[in-house]
């Protein structure tokens, strides 16, 4: 506990506050408190406070996904340690039918997952717009990882990334494919305060790598393969040096 000295006398008067009361909480009420966290980093900060909460925070659902978005089945899909039947759908109906559970909660709640993976050839135009909601909708949680994996379509233009509007506090690692940044993804006041993984293949970063990099105070590696407008990137003014770094044009 913390003691407080006086100031007004010479003597000292020791005032004595509990460390951590919150900790004393019933453990389902410490987990709601880290399912409404508003940022990740915020609740992975509040679960170091003690091996209770940490422990509490390892315990809470975690999702993940991992799709084929050219038949919207799951590639491999678990929840915990159960697993979703296949069943044959539209593409998007059957990816949006997998992902409702993201949809069954109060807005102020918020799910971990530790993945969220689409595969597939690169997605029409008028498709695009699926995409789009599927990433902010998973960008409202705690979401770890996101890898777009898009393979090369003759004639079909590649992924738009990011979305006009999606939250990116909780990304640790990002891996895109067949993509072109656009430039909401270094709009004013957005920064990737957790992420350490930065993956981009095929994709069009149309000068924005400098920029995205200096969002990036925790990036640890970093890797480049055949990608397009490279023009002006700069490694040497980030505030943190990168430990690994792989670049292939």
């Amino acid at each position: 506990m913390f003691t407080r000295l006086g100031r007004n006398d010479s003597s000292i008067h020791p005032i004595e506050y509990p460390l951590n009361r919150i900790s004393d909480l019933p453990d389902s009420i410490v987990q709601k408190i880290l399912c409404r966290l508003r940022a990740h980093e915020d609740a992975v900060r509040m679960s170091f406070v003690s091996k209770t909460w940490q422990t509490l925070w390892s315990s809470l659902p975690a999702y993940h996904f991992d799709f084929n978005s050219d038949t919207g089945q799951p590639i491999s899909y678990y929840y915990q340690a159960g697993r979703y039947p296949k069943r044959k759908r539209s593409a998007a109906t059957a990816l949006d039918e997998s992902l409702r559970m993201l949809h069954e909660y109060d807005d102020d709640q918020k799910k971990i997952i530790n993945y969220f993976r689409l595969r597939g050839r690169a997605p029409l135009q008028s498709q695009a717009w699926n995409v789009d909601r599927w990433i902010k909708l998973v960008t409202k949680h705690f979401v770890k990882e996101l890898h777009l994996r898009f393979s090369y379509v003759a004639g079909v233009p590649r992924y738009r990334f990011p979305p006009a509007s999606f939250d990116v506090g909780s990304l640790v690692v990002l891996s895109l494919s067949h993509c072109v940044l656009d430039q909401a993804l270094v709009q004013e006041g957005r920064r990737f305060c957790c992420l350490k993984e930065l993956s981009f293949s095929y994709v069009d970063l149309n000068g924005l790598v400098t920029d995205l990099l200096s969002r990036c105070p925790s990036l640890e590696t970093l890797e480049f393969y055949q990608c397009e407008n490279t023009q002006h990137t700069q490694l040497g003014d980030l505030t943190k040096p990168i430990k690994t770094v792989n670049i292939e044009f």
